[in-house]
């Protein structure tokens, strides 16, 4: 029991550490929000996303960086749903990404 408390938590640490990392990007990159609005497009095209998601998800992306990053940092019921279906999956590159891993690693021990 105590294995599986220590594993959700340390998936939420990484989903936070993730989304932190995530915001910096944002903030600093437009072609990252490009990239976002590029793949929503694909994924409505496809058939991959649930219209209702891809409506939110064209009104966060119609913002600017700044209010992007604030909106989607949310802790909300309704951005928790929206991060289910996120048009910044990858954004994180790999550095990036081990980084996140490497802090949640650190905070573990």
């Amino acid at each position: 029991m105590a294995t599986f408390g220590f594993s959700v938590l340390r998936s939420a640490c990484v989903g936070i550490a993730a989304r932190a990392e995530q915001l910096r990007c944002v903030a600093r990159d437009e072609q990252i929000v490009r990239d976002a609005r590029s793949r929503l497009t694909r994924w409505r095209s496809q058939g991959k996303i649930d219209p209702r998601y891809a409506r939110a998800w064209e009104e966060i992306l119609a913002m600017t960086p700044a209010q992007i990053a604030q909106t989607i940092a949310a802790d909300t019921p309704r951005m928790r749903d929206l991060r289910q279906n996120s048009p910044f999956a990858g954004a994180l590159n790999e550095p990036e990404r081990r980084r996140v891993l490497a802090a949640v690693h650190e905070m573990a021990t």
